[in-house]
């Protein structure tokens, strides 16, 4: 059965726009309320969420509880695409992403990865200065959130790791609970906070 993917948007020239992109690629596309409920994600396994106004961004910690969740922003800033990511997106694409990247968000969500423009990867490891309350994370767990940071998979992570994928999603749920996040892309947004992605080169040739 193919994966449906809800559409919570307020611009209707967009969303049809979206949902024949999201049809051609093989999802089942529905409409969902902004004002968005536990029961509504019923059948649902992924949210794309078009961002036009503040209550769009409540809406994303809203769903995010529920489903994964891609955001698409109106000219999005560093700041705005930071604060998807700390309510639970797992990307946060630009309205005027090509349909590719929206649709290859939409799998990575599905697959629990984040798919983030190279630009704001590069934001968030250039204000990667706060070092505070960091919590007791193992080198080894450092070296996998660079590689996260880095776009690596999980597959090839555990490979590189000794683990089997199931084994490697599970200690990397048990570093996000010692940050304090949810998911890779907080996970990411934290470590650079905290500093832990400086270096990253160093760290991959030594």
């Amino acid at each position: 059965m193919n994966a449906q993917v809800g559409i919570i948007s307020d611009t209707p020239t967009y969303s049809r726009g979206l949902a024949s992109v999201l049809t051609d690629a093989g999802f089942c596309v529905n409409t969902l309320p902004r004002e968005f409920e536990p029961h509504s994600a019923a059948g649902v396994s992924a949210a794309v969420i078009v961002v036009t106004s503040t209550e769009h961004f409540r809406c994303i910690g809203r769903v995010a509880r529920q489903v994964p969740v891609v955001s698409v922003l109106a000219d999005p800033t560093d700041g705005e695409r930071r604060r998807a990511l700390r309510l639970g997106a797992y990307s946060a694409l630009s309205w005027h992403s090509e349909p590719t990247t929206i649709v290859r968000a939409v799998h990575a969500s599905l697959a629990r990865e984040s798919l983030l423009p190279y630009a704001l990867t590069q934001s968030l490891l250039s204000n990667a200065t706060e070092r505070i309350d960091q919590p007791p994370l193992d080198l080894q767990e450092v070296q996998w959130l660079r590689q996260l940071a880095a776009g690596q998979s999980i597959a090839y992570i555990a490979a590189q790791a000794g683990y089997s994928e199931r084994e490697m999603f599970r200690r990397l749920a048990s570093v996000y609970r010692s940050m304090g996040v949810r998911n890779r892309s907080q996970a990411i947004a934290q470590a650079a906070r905290w500093g832990l992605l400086d270096s990253y080169d160093d760290a991959c040739s030594a």
